[in-house]
């Protein structure tokens, strides 16, 4: 009897260590000063940064790794806050907004073959170029890639895909 609960309580411990521990949401968050007279706009959708630091900056390295994978990121939205048990590893996941580069944040029309493309616009694209269209969210644009936000009965799916294989509704 003691050998069992001695282990039941190893379990209940060690559950608790494994994994990110969620400790908040917040609207918007930036490691950087907001120009407020700057119009920004939706860059991606559920952008994800993780760091460990054994100094006191894990939660800004964290984020500035979620900002920084998009051309003209400034700061978060939506974001939520994950913390490892041991206060050293942090994660975080939200929407990254930014200032869209003219070259890289519109597709022209001669790319698509439609009209010019912009994050936010609904798109229908093909699999491979091929089959049904099916309706998307453009989220992000990077050169000749689009990442699009595939709605589904769970959570939506973020894919890239050509902008040739997309069409703007």
């Amino acid at each position: 009897m003691k050998r069992n609960t001695v282990l039941l309580a190893l379990a209940v411990i060690t559950s608790g260590c494994a994994g990110y521990q969620r400790i908040g949401s917040l609207t918007m968050v930036s490691t950087r000063n907001v120009d407020t007279s700057k119009t920004y706009q939706l860059i991606a959708r559920a952008a994800k940064g993780e760091a460990k630091s054994d100094n006191d900056d894990a939660m800004q390295q964290a984020m500035d790794a979620a900002v920084k994978k998009y051309p003209g990121g400034e700061y978060l939205m939506n974001a939520a806050i994950y913390v490892k048990s041991d206060g050293r590893r942090v994660k975080v996941e939200g929407d990254v907004w930014g200032i869209a580069s003219t070259t890289n944040g519109t597709a022209s029309a001669d790319v698509t073959g439609s009209v010019a493309m912009s994050a936010g616009d609904q798109v229908l694209w093909r699999k491979n170029g091929t089959g049904k269209p099916q309706p998307a969210t453009l989220v992000a644009i990077r050169n000749m890639l689009g990442t699009i936000e595939i709605p589904t009965q769970g959570k939506p799916i973020l894919k890239e895909v050509l902008l040739e294989h997309l069409i703007k509704k």
